[in-house]
C-alpha cells in the first residue's frame, strides 16, 4: 500500500459497502447504506476520467445493485399479513 494514503483513499467505499452491509442496527442502516453509495459513486466517477480498470468498475455496479436489494428488503410489506422481508434478532 502507498504511503501517501492514496490506496487508502480508493479503497474507501470497500470500507463503507463492508460497514453498512455488516451493520445489524436497523436504524442505522440507511445513514451506512447512504455514505457508501456516495463513496461508491465518487470512486465511479474517477474512473470514468481515467477510463481505465473496467474490473473495479463492474465490482462498483454490484455493490449498488447490492445496495438495492438491500434497501427492498428494508421496505415493510405492502400487504396485510405479510411480514417484513429482513429480520434482525430474535
Amino acid at each position: 500500500m502507498p504511503l501517501d494514503g492514496i490506496g487508502l483513499e480508493l479503497d474507501n467505499w470497500r470500507l463503507l459497502f463492508q460497514s453498512a452491509v455488516l451493520e445489524l442496527d436497523r436504524q442505522c442502516l440507511p445513514a451506512r447504506i447512504q455514505k457508501a453509495k456516495s463513496a461508491i459513486m465518487d470512486r465511479a466517477e474517477e474512473l470514468m476520467q481515467q477510463k481505465s480498470n473496467e474490473s473495479e468498475r463492474m465490482v462498483l455496479l454490484d455493490a449498488l445493485d447490492t445496495f438495492r436489494d438491500l434497501s427492498s428488503m428494508l421496505q415493510p410489506a405492502t400487504q396485510a399479513g405479510q411480514e417484513p422481508r429482513l429480520k434482525t434478532g430474535t
